[in-house]
């Protein structure tokens, strides 16, 4: 769990370095998020990529509310 945390949280993503994976509080400045929920604003593929199946709308719920929550380990 802690070098999973270490490798998410306040670390630049490597397709757009301006935008932290996560940014614990912020949903919308966390580039992990915009990449589960295929935001326009992301470089590349979705994720998880094809052929698996999006996240659901639970599992979203819960990655947006640990963010919100300070993405706390």
């Amino acid at each position: 769990v802690a070098a999973g945390y270490a490798e998410l949280v306040n670390v630049p993503s490597s397709a757009q370095p301006a935008v932290d994976r996560i940014e614990p509080g912020d949903v919308a400045a966390s580039y992990l998020y915009r990449k589960v929920t295929a935001d326009a604003s992301i470089t590349g593929t979705v994720m998880p990529p094809a052929p698996l199946a999006p996240l659901s709308a639970g599992e979203l719920a819960l990655v947006r509310k640990w963010i919100e929550d300070g993405a706390i380990p």
